[in-house]
């Protein structure tokens, strides 16, 4: 049986040691290539990510959305920049929750792939889902 891989940012965007930018700015870790194929990122939502609500931003879901799928791309397809995405929201993020993105591929093409990726919390909860075009480059 083979076993997950977990990614280091870094590594993943070809960044010095330790330059992280906005993708660790935002918490993202736990980066992992899955048995199945699919790739998970999690971030755990703190007060700086929060509304004016108390729930997780919007753009802080939406972020990890894209920085999960552009991760799928590098480490499993080749460099990429986003065409597109989508998101809906179903349900808030509550502060100190952990958000789970999984990316599955919908369609891996010569130049335009797409991928689907899911956002839940450690409770199982559906939170948001989005799909993504990124543009192989």
């Amino acid at each position: 049986m083979a076993t997950e891989k977990i990614w280091k940012l870094e590594d993943i965007f070809h960044l010095p040691e330790g330059d992280v930018r906005f993708y660790g700015r935002m918490g993202i870790e736990n980066v992992t290539v899955c048995e199945d194929g699919s790739l998970t990122a999690s971030m755990r939502v703190t007060h700086d990510l929060l509304n004016g609500h108390g729930t997780v931003q919007g753009g802080a879901v939406a972020a990890l959305c894209d920085i999960a799928g552009a991760a799928f791309m590098r480490i499993l397809v080749g460099d990429e920049v986003t065409l597109n995405s989508s998101m809906q929201f179903y349900r808030p993020g509550k502060e100190g929750s952990v958000l789970t993105a999984r990316v599955t591929p919908r369609k891996l093409g010569r130049t335009i792939c797409t991928l689907a990726c899911e956002v839940w919390d450690e409770a199982g909860t559906l939170i948001a889902d989005s799909v993504q075009t990124f543009y192989r480059i």
